[in-house]
């Protein structure tokens, strides 16, 4: 919903007030934020009856060659329903002697990082610069191509979780971020070759573009869940945070400085810029395939 909602409701709003341009559209924004905190209101979450009962572990053995103390992770509690529920009952309420230092300086902390914000760095640089190539391209793109264009990326950053979940439970979230990174690299590929007037490979770039977006980042919130103690919801949301800080802050950079390297790198055409970006794109992607490696060779070793 989002996907379609939002790209058509910008533009729409775009033109709300006649003498101060694209201000509807965060006129808007605030609407939908004002309804989503209305929403929230309604939120509650159930007691913690079933906490670390077998009805709520989901650890596989995947998971349990994973996560490994010799990583400097904890294991998920493969324990029996009675002795985990007298585990939990017991701990509860005691906070995890783990620091928040501890977590940070570990190295999986930094691993899922790094990750997270190589695959907001790769979705950034399309996203925020499309829409100004697009709409200098000679010929230009029609207004239902540069739509169309903003809706199949949305839609390749949500659709696919429906099955994101299931697929790194099956296979893990070292496979989830090589596919990321396969599908960056697939659609970073599409972006190079794309060509004014033709909005196929533009329209399939995005796709793909937000679809490793959603692989890789979420691959790397699992991996982020394995650096600090199940028992300790509050050292968790604080693990969360300070990673989401580091991702957003590369995402946001990079953003900015896309904007300045397209516009400092193409004189006449504005397609050599675009280019030049996405040549850029395989620096960021190949930073993200060595931490993942990096994080096999020593989980294996």
């Amino acid at each position: 919903m989002a996907s379609i909602i939002g790209p058509l409701g910008a533009i729409g709003s775009a033109n709300w007030f006649v003498r101060y341009e694209n201000v509807g559209v965060y006129v808007l924004n605030a609407i939908f934020v004002g309804i989503n905190f209305f929403l929230l209101l309604f939120v509650s979450f159930p007691a913690d009856e079933k906490a670390g009962t077998g009805d709520g572990n989901i650890c596989t053995e995947h998971q349990k060659r994973e996560n490994t103390l010799e990583a400097g992770i904890y294991p998920c509690d493969t324990s029996d329903t009675k002795v985990s529920s007298t585990r939990t009952e017991k701990n509860h309420n005691a906070k995890s002697t783990v620091t928040i230092c501890q977590v940070v300086s570990n190295r999986i902390f930094f691993f899922a990082t790094i990750i997270s914000t190589m695959a907001w760095v790769c979705m950034s640089i399309p996203l925020s610069t499309v829409g100004l190539v697009l709409n200098q391209l000679d010929p230009p793109l029609s207004d239902q191509a540069v739509e169309a264009t903003f809706i199949a990326h949305f839609l390749g950053m949500f659709l696919p979780g429906l099955g994101t979940g299931k697929f790194i439970q099956k296979f893990g979230f070292r496979a989830a971020g090589l596919v990321s990174i396969a599908l960056y690299i697939f659609a970073t590929v599409l972006n190079i070759f794309a060509q004014p007037g033709e909005p196929v490979l533009w329209i399939i770039g995005q796709f793909f573009v937000g679809m490793a977006w959603n692989l890789g980042f979420t691959s790397a919130t699992v991996m982020l869940s394995t650096s600090c103690p199940p028992d300790d919801r509050e050292l968790a949301c604080r693990t969360q945070s300070y990673s989401d800080f580091v991702s957003f802050l590369g995402g946001g950079i990079i953003t900015i400085s896309a904007g300045y390297i397209l516009d400092s790198n193409h004189v006449d055409n504005i397609l050599e810029g675009w280019q030049l970006l996405n040549y850029m794109q395989f620096l960021f992607i190949g930073i993200m395939l060595v931490v993942i490696l990096m994080h096999s060779k020593i989980n294996e070793g």
